[in-house]
């Protein structure tokens, strides 16, 4: 074949001129050779662009499968906390690990209390899924009224005024780990750790303001609030952090117990 690699030649073209000179193929029988040639070499490419094609479609498919799952998980989960339950979270184990999340309860224990609401229970669990809750006393009219505001009804200045609250209560989980233990909050995967609280502040934020600039405003006005009621009571937060990490679960007189004892 290298004979003909001076001409040009690939090797099809030498084959063809082979078969030409073997049985007499024409002119024209080349030319249509050499069309079905390239109508079936077409096909091919199509075949692997729609292959091509269709398993980036399949990708595509499976990214927003997961997606759909990850949104539908994230709305049971603020269901489930807006009922008072705790939820499972990815959570870094061990003692480094169980004290930041006794910390970000105990925050939210101790704003609660600076706000003059009471306590139900607070809970951490050291382990690899569970991380913690701290629940409050809420009457059934107040809470039903919080739920009307969510879904868009009208509130009264009382339920706005406790919608507010509510929004420092959610962020000062986070603010308590940002204070107390930075170090361990960056490690660990603080996208998550605190995202059904502040989803949550940011779903009541919306709801009292009305529109997204207005709702980070006051976000941002809320952390500051929660930040220098916690910086303002640093002992009491990690004493209840203490409590918690030694006996996991407190009621809320417990808790009331270790208020009495800090502020003697």
């Amino acid at each position: 074949m290298s004979e003909y690699a001076p001409l040009g030649w690939t090797f099809s073209d030498w084959c063809e001129m082979r078969a030409r000179m073997a049985v007499g193929i024409t002119d024209a029988d080349v030319r249509m050779m050499r069309s079905v040639k390239a109508e079936a070499e077409e096909d091919e490419d199509r075949s692997d662009a729609e292959a091509e094609e269709d398993e980036d479609r399949g990708k595509k498919d499976d990214d927003q499968d997961d997606a759909d799952a990850e949104e539908e998980r994230d709305r049971l989960n603020d269901m489930l906390v807006m009922r008072g339950y705790s939820i499972p979270r990815r959570f870094d184990a061990g003692d480094a690990g169980l004290r930041r999340v006794a910390l970000h309860e105990a925050g939210h224990c101790v704003v609660a209390i600076a706000q003059g609401r009471r306590i139900e229970s607070a809970t951490v669990v050291a382990g690899s899924d569970y991380a913690g809750k701290m629940s409050e006393e809420e009457t059934p009219e107040m809470r039903k009224a919080l739920l009307d505001m969510l879904s868009g009804g009208r509130a009264t200045a009382e339920v706005e005024a406790c919608a507010r609250k509510h929004v420092v209560g959610y962020a000062a989980g986070q603010v308590a780990e940002w204070l107390y233990c930075p170090a361990e909050s960056w490690k660990s995967d603080r996208h998550r750790t605190a995202g059904s609280d502040m989803k949550l502040a940011r779903i009541f934020s919306r709801a009292i303001t009305g529109g997204d600039g207005e709702a980070e405003a006051l976000l941002a006005a809320a952390r500051v609030e929660a930040r220098d009621i916690l910086k303002a009571r640093r002992r009491l937060v990690e004493t209840i952090a203490d409590a918690l990490i030694q006996y996991g679960t407190m009621t809320g007189d417990e808790i009331e117990t270790i208020l009495k004892e800090y502020e003697r």
